[in-house]
């Protein structure tokens, strides 16, 4: 590279400095300085209801924590409080009424219910309806999931599930079909409610499975037939190939 080269350069590169330095001094705005004098979106305009409501079906869909919102990307636009106090909500009754529009015009329908903990062991109950709309697509909604801190007695899951259906105003008529698993305290909740009841196949499934891997694993065990020493090796080949 030749000396004028180098030159050319290096006033080149001086010259740029000087004219950004010379724009900054006559009031050119910084990147930050700019995103603080955005204006906001007004709370009425469309623009504002759009990305509310995206945010809100994001943190409702994907199960995502409120706190989201309080992280350093969307404080400077996102409301904690707002999501959590009105924005849910509201999604929650727009859901809601769609679902009661739905049922009212079903004449059968079928359950799905369940009980389970989360991973901090607090007891849950859930309740899904299924049933065939008028374009012949089959539709499951899950209505709800309630704390139930109650003992899981029969007496207890009646009153919660009688009151489930009324909540979303089913009438035990349309119930065809309500499927559980084989619990003694929820099949007996079903028997006095005297709905039409369905054992889960899924859960009869995985018991039969695991039974017999149960059975397997004990016929298979060299000591379930006493063998002593050196047969162990040869009776673990011999069920190998059974």
């Amino acid at each position: 590279m030749s000396d004028q080269h180098v030159t050319y350069i290096e006033y080149a590169t001086l010259t740029a400095r000087a004219g950004a330095t010379k724009k900054a001094s006559q009031g050119q705005q910084t990147i930050t300085g700019l995103f603080a004098k955005t204006t906001k979106y007004k709370t009425d305009s469309e623009r504002w209801r759009q990305l509310t409501d995206v945010v809100t079906r994001y943190l409702a869909k994907d199960m995502v924590s409120f706190n989201t919102v309080e992280k350093p990307a969307f404080k400077t636009m996102l409301r904690r409080k707002y999501f959590s106090k009105t924005a849910i909500p509201n999604l929650y009754n727009e859901v809601r009424s769609n679902i009661l529009t739905a049922l009212s015009d079903i004449e059968y329908l079928s359950l799905t219910t369940d009980m389970w903990s989360s991973c901090n062991m607090m007891p849950y109950m859930s309740v899904t309806v299924h049933y065939v709309n008028k374009e012949w697509t089959l539709q499951s909604k899950c209505l709800q999931t309630s704390f139930m801190p109650e003992r899981h007695t029969a007496d207890n899951l009646e009153e919660a599930l009688r009151g489930s259906i009324n909540g979303w105003k089913i009438q035990e008529k349309q119930i065809a079909r309500i499927t559980t698993d084989n619990g003694a305290n929820i099949v007996a909740a079903i028997r006095q409610l005297k709905w039409p009841w369905l054992s889960c196949f899924g859960h009869n499934l995985n018991l039969a499975i695991t039974n017999s891997l149960a059975r397997q694993s004990a016929v298979t065990d060299p000591s379930f037939w006493g063998l002593p020493g050196s047969q162990h090796c040869v009776f673990t080949q011999l069920a190998k190939t059974i």
